[in-house]
């Protein structure tokens, strides 16, 4: 029972760093770090790239179920930040 707890919040954390990464987004272009241009010409590459984190980050979440381990928690804190982490940096980067 204990495993079906971990699971629905692994889905949970998972689903939440999804949501959280197009409101970064939005709030970017809101207070001007991200200009409009760049985000109709590169939206959809940084999308693509940011699946590849979000997946990465819910494998390390899937691992971190069987971690006993008090540092699982920093995995499981990657598969909520690490989408819109990687979508900051990528707008600072260009």
């Amino acid at each position: 029972m204990q495993m079906l707890y971990k699971i629905i919040i692994l889905i949970t954390l998972a689903a939440l760093g999804w949501l959280l990464y197009p409101l970064m987004i939005n709030l970017l272009i809101k207070i001007n770090i991200m200009d409009t241009s760049f985000a109709s010409d590169n939206l959809q590459r940084m999308t693509q790239n940011v699946v590849f984190v979000w997946i990465l980050g819910t494998l390390l979440g899937i691992i971190s179920l069987f971690i006993k381990q008090k540092w699982r928690y920093v995995l499981l804190a990657f598969t909520v930040a690490a989408p819109s982490l990687y979508g900051l940096i990528f707008v600072l980067l260009n």
